[in-house]
Order: C-alpha cells, then sequence, then structure tokens
C-alpha cells in the first residue's frame, strides 16, 4: 500500500499543511533574486527531511495497523486451534467410549452364546427325561393292561411291592 499523499493517523490536516507553508517557495529563475544557492538547498533539504519523516510516520501508522491485523489473525488461529484441539479431545473420548461399547457386546455376546449352549444342553436333556418318562409311561400302561388281564382270567397276580413284602415276611404267613 503506498502511503504518499495521505496524511498519517497522529498528524491532522493541519499540520500537513503547516509543513507544506513552513518550506520555503521554490527559487525563481530571475538573475536578481537576492537569495544564495546555499540558502535554497539547506531549505529543500529541511523541506525534504519534513516530507521523509511524515512518509515515515505514515509507514508507522500503517505498520501499528497491519500489525494490529495480524495480533488479530493470529488470535483468531489461536483460538480455533483451542476448538480444533477440544474438538479432537472429544473425538478421542468418543472413539473410547466406541470401543469400550464394542467389547461390553462382545462380552455379552460372548455370555449370550454360552447361556444359549447350556439352555440347549438343558433342553436335550429334558428331551431325555422326557423319553425316559414316556417309556416308563409306557411300560406302566403295559404292566396295568397285563394286570387288567390277568383280573379278567381270574389269576391274582401280586403287585410288584406286595411281592417284596411278603419276602420279608409279614405277620400272618
Amino acid at each position: 500500500m503506498s502511503s504518499i499523499g495521505k496524511a498519517s493517523p497522529g498528524s491532522s490536516p493541519k499540520t500537513s499543511s503547516v509543513a507544506a507553508a513552513s518550506s520555503p517557495p521554490p527559487p525563481s529563475s530571475s538573475p536578481s533574486s537576492s537569495s544564495s544557492p546555499a540558502a535554497s538547498s539547506a531549505s529543500f533539504s529541511r523541506a525534504s527531511v519534513e516530507k521523509v519523516v511524515d512518509l515515515a510516520e505514515q509507514a508507522a501508522a500503517e505498520a501499528e495497523v497491519e500489525a494490529a491485523k495480524a495480533r488479530e489473525v493470529a488470535r483468531a488461529a489461536g483460538d480455533a486451534a483451542c476448538r480444533a484441539s477440544a474438538a479432537a479431545h472429544f473425538a478421542s473420548l468418543q472413539d473410547a467410549k466406541t470401543e469400550e461399547i464394542i467389547e461390553e457386546t462382545d462380552r455379552v455376546v460372548a455370555e449370550t452364546e454360552k447361556v444359549v449352549e447350556k439352555a440347549e444342553a438343558a433342553a436335550h436333556a429334558a428331551d431325555v427325561e422326557a423319553a425316559e418318562a414316556e417309556k416308563l409311561a409306557g411300560e406302566i400302561e403295559e404292566d396295568l393292561a397285563a394286570r387288567r388281564e390277568d383280573l379278567r382270567s381270574g389269576v391274582p397276580s401280586p403287585l410288584p411291592f406286595q411281592d417284596e413284602k411278603l419276602r420279608k415276611g409279614m405277620p400272618g404267613k
């Protein structure tokens, strides 16, 4: 950005016009001029120095503005970095929670598989017991049918438990 022709933020238009008014007019080209070349050269040098000082002040003011902008950008970048760090931390926590949930799910699945295996074993055992009970019921039914047949034929047969008691020696026998 060029600062030539602009007033510095620290100086008012008055100080710029004062500096311009205090500079001597350019030397005239007439030979009857009473000013010497050394005086006019010193006056020109003074005006040049004042102009350079004004330009330096303007450049310093612009540099301060740019530095303030740079500080603001740096502050915004720092804030963004903090937000990014917080987001990364949150994502890391979410990843850890997700991993924890996956591990817990795997554990529950393993326990469920064990329970299913136990339930299948219990169901098999129940099937075996049901088959045995059915077999026993069939035997009892056959035994009852045989006894009914014996009763119809008139030949009493002792009940299985009566046979045992008789061998032990019941009174009266």
